[in-house]
């Protein structure tokens, strides 16, 4: 993405329309990046959360042994500390992302933490859309 630059705007117009088209672009352009940042921030972050609670369910065991009561726990300790958004369902939710997309070699190399690339997680827009609400 190549955002328009102040110093590229060379020739002076009276023209309001065509600062207003340019500001307006520029604009776009910024709202799409945050946009995509957010979005790759927000899929690292629940299929690390679903991570963390089939570890801590399994504790080292390769099948878990565990009950609701764990997501009904950690999600009243989020929302005390972090308010709505936090149910046992989107828990639940951020759990199966991971069991689904962590048997994927490509997958999980795509989700190291040192390749942060917004074009690396094109594969997960249905994710977006099925499973962060």
């Amino acid at each position: 993405m190549k955002l328009i630059m102040a110093n590229e705007i060379t020739k002076t117009s009276d023209n309001i329309e065509d600062l207003f088209n340019k500001v307006s672009g520029l604009i776009e352009q910024a709202r799409s990046y945050v946009k995509t940042s957010v979005n790759t921030a927000e899929v690292y972050t629940k299929y690390y959360i679903g991570k963390y609670i089939v570890e801590y369910e399994q504790k080292g065991n390769v099948r878990a042994q565990y009950g609701k009561q764990v997501i009904k726990d950690l999600s009243k300790k989020l929302t005390g500390r972090f308010g709505e958004g936090w149910s046992a369902d989107i828990l639940e939710k951020c759990r199966k992302l991971f069991v689904v997309y962590s048997n994927s070699a490509t997958v999980s190399r795509k989700l190291n933490v040192q390749e942060k690339s917004a074009t690396v997680l094109r594969n997960f827009k249905i994710i977006l859309n099925c499973y962060l609400f």
